[in-house]
């Protein structure tokens, strides 16, 4: 009898592992679609950012950051993310939608998520200090452990 039991338990990690839910990440700014998000998951996860876990196993939820759904999105979901795309205009726009988030109820911690060495550039400091500092938001910036990429920015 012990051995069924302890061969259901088994059993029931494994399905339990199998089965668990998937990590959600809100993601604003996210003009081009969720697939340049789910890259940059699979680029951290690519240089050993162990927390990634398997980059298809993140559900990406795409809202505008003016949204009325902010506030109940914040309520239920704690992870967010912020998208920075590579133009001149980045950072401020970055800014505004951070701005526009935190007027709508949204969350003061954000993963900045962009497509590589974005993350070195001194306008991305800028931004992360000035959301601090102006809005109460911390941007949370992934150290690039690829560094063959150059930045203009």
């Amino acid at each position: 009898m012990s051995d069924q039991a302890q061969g259901l338990r088994r059993w029931a990690e494994r399905h339990a592992r199998a089965t668990a839910p998937e990590q959600v990440l809100v993601v604003v700014g996210a003009a081009s679609g969720l697939g340049d998000a789910r890259a940059t998951l699979r680029r951290w996860r690519a240089d050993g950012h162990a927390w990634v876990a398997e980059p298809s196993r993140w559900q990406l939820l795409a809202l505008a950051a003016d949204s009325p759904r902010v506030p109940e999105m914040a309520r239920h979901y704690p992870r967010w993310g912020l998208w920075l795309s590579t133009d001149p205009g980045a950072c401020q726009r970055a800014y505004r939608l951070v701005r526009t988030l935190v007027q709508a109820g949204g969350p003061r911690r954000l993963l900045l998520l962009h497509g590589g060495a974005v993350a070195q550039c001194a306008r991305v400091e800028n931004l992360r200090a000035a959301c601090a500092q102006f809005l109460g938001v911390e941007l949370l910036i992934v150290a690039e452990r690829h560094r063959d990429r150059v930045a203009d920015n």
